[in-house]
């Protein structure tokens, strides 16, 4: 189904969406009581979380676990917008960093990609261990939602009671498809801008822990700088893939979706310059699954032309802690 969205004016086309969404003023806080805390990924170390519990929370109440996305952490201007929006509203927030992210830096081995699914879950369950009885809402943006997507898939029958709701937010669930569309040339500086990031990062890790985090190889400065090319060369082998190929394939979450047995929202928009629309058309028909797809709207971003009291110009904040509230009613 679609969904009405009207972007502001001024930033209307999908990259300026994309851009302006990052840079917009926003919220930088969260509020409630901070805790952060170590999960454990087995015999790969540990992921940092962060939570923020509202004094007027108590047991039992609702938990809604955060998940960025690609270059990001519990920082991401996503996550503390959605965070802080739920803290207002009574509601315990913890946000995830994925391997080697933010305060997890130099914490666990090997490095983040979209098929993290695992280490999702093992953050899911330290939740549903550590706030016993309730009800969690997951919510991921860009590749942190093709992880929650890929992660509640894999549940499929078997997705636990504690799991009520999950919101996946601009996912690549094709990542073929949106490794293709990143690499066109009208998205140019969006690939140069994520790969640039994610190069600095992963030699940042293994400039501080090398036994921890391979080095690229020497063959990546003799070639063109693209994600594409870095899944291939780097992200895929050092992660138990065979190619960029195979990890696109093994990794997209689109093929489990029609497995999924829990409330579940995907929002995207046909703009969005990373991900392409048509796979979310495809999805074979699912009761449990809401599928939301708007004209405009970027990627993650929705700036509207409406102003609102509450969430100012994020359409998307509003749209989503309103779903997410409504099940919780």
């Amino acid at each position: 189904m679609s969904s009405s969205f009207q972007p502001l004016r001024s930033v209307s086309h999908g990259a300026a969406q994309t851009v302006a969404s990052i840079f917009w003023p926003q919220t930088k806080t969260v509020g409630g009581i901070v805790e952060r805390c170590n999960v454990s990924i087995a015999d790969d170390g540990f992921l940092s979380v962060i939570e923020n519990r509202p004094p007027t929370w108590t047991r039992g109440g609702r938990v809604v676990f955060l998940v960025h996305g690609l270059t990001g952490s519990e920082d991401s201007t996503h996550l503390v917008r959605l965070a802080s929006a739920f803290v207002r509203r009574g509601i315990l927030t913890v946000r995830m960093n994925m391997r080697g992210c933010g305060p997890g830096l130099g914490l666990a081995s090997g490095i983040y990609h979209s098929g993290r699914s695992d280490d999702a879950k093992a953050v899911l369950e330290w939740i549903a261990n550590r706030h016993p009885n309730s009800p969690i809402s997951q919510i991921g943006i860009s590749l942190g939602g093709n992880a929650t997507l890929k992660m509640v898939g894999e549940y499929g029958s078997n997705c636990p009671e504690f799991l009520d709701s999950v919101v996946a937010v601009s996912p690549p669930i094709d990542l073929a498809l949106c490794s293709e569309r990143l690499s066109h040339w009208k998205n140019f500086l969006f690939d140069r801008y994520f790969t640039g990031r994610l190069v600095q990062h992963i030699r940042s890790l293994n400039a501080q822990f090398p036994e921890k985090v391979m080095a690229l190889p020497e063959s990546w400065n003799k070639g063109p700088i693209s994600l594409a090319r870095l899944d291939d060369m780097y992200v895929a082998p050092v992660s138990g893939f065979l190619n960029g190929q195979d990890y696109y394939r093994r990794c997209s979450a689109a093929p489990l979706i029609g497995d999924i047995k829990c409330r579940t929202l995907l929002l995207t928009a046909e703009d969005d310059p990373i991900i392409d629309p048509l796979p979310f058309v495809q999805l074979p028909r699912n009761s449990q699954c809401q599928t939301v797809i708007t004209r405009k709207g970027g990627h993650a971003a929705w700036i509207s032309h409406n102003k609102c009291h509450d969430f100012g110009r994020f359409w998307m904040d509003q749209f989503v802690v309103n779903w997410v509230m409504a099940g919780h009613n």
